[in-house]
């Protein structure tokens, strides 16, 4: 059985796509999707598709803004999320806003790290080669270009970082196998 259901990630946009008219809306309801998509295959092509040619992502945690600026910079933010595992992530969406400029998603999220990751990121572990799946809230604003492209994601995230539990070897996707990522390319969002 899995660990995470990264399906969650867009059931509820499309939920939401489904019961939206606007074309507009419906647009930009998809490029979120194909996002989504996108990250959890690990496709960073596909991911950089739905992007505005100079994307700023503004990663708010802990009162700092972490986020990648420029395409050079969301493209090594990719390579050190997917070095990391950390695609491997569900996250319901419990509300989602959208207006002609942007979409907006709340959510819980469950995702899961690999050691060096999870300590990089503030995470007190006991085992840097373990897996673990940590918890946080998150709201992320989903700025639009006129064109329809995603301008970048401006997210805000709420941790406890002692909610963290240690996977064991059983519950290890086996895409994630393998994964012995060194510190300096760890994903961090701290």
């Amino acid at each position: 059985m899995a660990v995470l259901d990264q399906s969650l990630m867009w059931k509820s946009m499309e939920e939401r796509l489904a019961r939206t008219t606007n074309p507009r809306h419906r647009h930009m309801i998809e490029m979120v999707i194909a996002h989504s998509k996108s990250e959890v295959a690990g496709d960073i092509e596909a991911v950089l598709s739905t992007l505005a040619p100079d994307p700023a992502y503004h990663l708010w945690s802990d009162g700092r803004d972490v986020g990648p600026k420029g395409m050079e910079a969301v493209v090594g933010f990719y390579q050190r999320l997917l070095n990391s595992g950390g695609t491997h992530l569900e996250s319901p969406k419990e509300r989602i806003v959208v207006d002609d400029d942007a979409v907006v998603t709340e959510m819980s999220v469950r995702q899961i790290l690999h050691g060096r990751a999870a300590r990089a990121n503030g995470y007190d572990i006991d085992d840097e080669d373990a897996f673990y799946v940590i918890r946080f809230r998150c709201l992320v604003l989903w700025p639009f270009t006129r064109e329809g492209k995603i301008v970048g994601e401006d997210s805000y995230v709420s941790r406890d970082i002692h909610d963290i539990r240690k996977l064991d070897d059983a519950e290890v996707p086996q895409s994630l196998r393998g994964i012995a990522t060194g510190s300096e390319d760890a994903y961090t969002f701290t």
